[in-house]
């Protein structure tokens, strides 16, 4: 068990500082590492559309008018090489889809509030609220995007920060502990 517990500690503490330097690059480059996520999404959308055509290629021929991989073939290879060859209109593109999901989402919202005013067991308004805070926060993306999805990586970045030092810390404590309880000794 001794072994087992000092490989976790091992593979805890590097998993931690990968995400502590995964953070910190976010935090301080939010735009590069936005930019090389896209990228690396299109790079895996050109793989799978070409996995996709190699499929469709091997089926066998009365196989092939029931198959969709040449239809997702084409269509990742085609989405994989717009977003490497502009990432930066992606990123403008991005804050826009999800402004629009979240307004969505939140007439959805102010809708049921509105069905919900007769009823007194639930709080209605709180649901009404809710939703209005979420068109202006779409709003705010659909206004500034660019700037709202580097707030977001930043946030994501600094979360991924306190994360990997609260794993450090938990970590070192836990095996401290175990250390102690069992006499294993350093």
């Amino acid at each position: 068990m001794k072994e087992y517990v000092k490989a976790y500690e091992k593979m805890t503490i590097v998993n931690a500082f990968i995400m502590l330097i995964v953070g910190i690059i976010m935090t301080l480059f939010p735009l590069k590492m936005m930019s090389l996520l896209i990228t690396i999404i299109s790079c895996f959308l050109v793989a799978d559309g070409a996995y996709h055509l190699i499929h469709y290629a091997f089926l066998d021929a009365h196989l092939r008018p029931y198959s969709s991989d040449l239809l997702i073939g084409v269509f990742s290879i085609i989405l994989g090489l717009v977003m490497g060859i502009d990432p930066m209109h992606i990123m403008m593109v991005l804050p826009l889809v999800f402004a629009i999901w979240i307004v969505m989402k939140a007439l959805v919202k102010i809708q049921v509030s509105f069905m919900l005013v007769g009823t007194l067991e639930v709080k209605w308004a709180f649901l009404f609220l809710e939703a209005v805070v979420e068109i202006l926060f779409a709003g705010i993306m659909i206004l500034h995007p660019l700037s709202s999805l580097l707030s977001v990586t930043m946030i994501i970045g600094i979360l991924l920060i306190i994360m990997a030092i609260i794993e450090i810390i938990e970590t070192r404590l836990v095996i401290k502990r175990l250390t102690q309880t069992n006499g294993w000794g350093s």
